[in-house]
């Protein structure tokens, strides 16, 4: 454990600690956990500021709170100028780690239920805004910010999919008709379902090595339902992967690309919205068609 009086001295000597190691400050700085605005972070060069820089495993001090990680810290250091003043300081930190406010929704009516294609990736996330704001009934987004987003991306050792970022960046909503895991809770398969190991001891020892080469490769970051089975991206292709722990294949290709996941999250929310009772059978009938029957039964039979 090391103790720095000024966030400036801290920041001279990152490169002599591991990238995951945590940061901690006083907790009578407790704007800068949540900040709204630049100014909020004027509590990192007050005098009364401390730094504590321990291992991710060392229980935290009495009196502090964890802040940053060495390497989201780092990350945000390569944005400041050679000899960054305060005011430098707070608006790159405020860059880092203040969300995106939400944004307004043009067209506030519920969208019609239907399957929609879009002329670019920006007219599907305003699409998705409008099916979220729909879904929560006047519920708040809450996206993430850049720093959280990047130490996802660090932890996992990959980038996320653009279009996931995205909605995460803009939207960032966890409860929908499915669970959209937020950035915290993005993790190896390995990692969100441990028995995974169990399945692959009753294979073949062929069958479990072709398994397990594919599963390191998978990214859990969805849930249908909160039943255990999760939908995970490929960390290579970007290919949507159903992990199905009840019957039959346990990993199936779904979707090419995130992006289409999430559309179809998009009609399921939808149509809760347009019907409470019995919407999910409308979004059914329009996911059969855009889909297939197979994939339908696979995913929520």
């Amino acid at each position: 454990m090391e103790t720095y009086r000024k966030l400036t001295a801290l920041a001279a000597v990152l490169h002599e600690h591991p990238a995951d190691s945590v940061i901690l400050i006083p907790e009578t700085a407790a704007a800068v956990l949540r900040p709204q605005s630049a100014n909020d972070f004027a509590a990192l060069f007050a005098p009364a500021a401390r730094f504590i820089v321990q291992t991710t495993d060392a229980p935290l001090r009495l009196g502090y709170r964890q802040w940053l990680t060495v390497g989201a810290l780092q990350r945000i250091k390569q944005d400041l100028p050679a000899a960054p003043s305060q005011a430098d300081w707070l608006n790159v930190l405020a860059a880092h780690l203040i969300a995106l406010p939400a944004e307004s929704v043009s067209g506030a009516d519920i969208p019609p239920l239907a399957w929609t294609d879009f002329a670019d990736d920006q007219a599907r996330i305003q699409w998705w805004m409008q099916c979220v704001r729909a879904y929560l009934d006047g519920g708040d987004f809450t996206p993430a910010s850049r720093a959280a987003l990047d130490d996802c991306e660090q932890r996992i050792g990959c980038p996320l999919p653009p279009m996931l970022r995205a909605y995460h960046q803009h939207i960032g909503v966890e409860y929908l008709a499915e669970i959209i895991n937020p950035p915290e809770r993005i993790e190896p398969l390995l990692d969100a379902f441990p028995g995974l190991e169990d399945i692959l001891e009753d294979l073949s020892a062929e069958q479990a090595a072709a398994t397990r080469a594919l599963v390191e490769q998978l990214i859990a970051f969805g849930d249908y339902l909160g039943n255990g089975n999760l939908w995970c991206f490929h960390r290579q292709t970007g290919q949507v992967w159903y992990c199905d722990h009840d019957t039959g294949e346990c990993l199936s290709p779904i979707f090419d690309d995130v992006r289409d996941y999430l559309d179809a999250v998009m009609i399921l929310s939808l149509a809760e919205a347009h019907d409470p009772e019995d919407g999910h059978e409308a979004a059914e009938s329009i996911l059969r068609q855009q889909l297939g029957d197979a994939v339908v039964e696979k995913w929520m039979y």
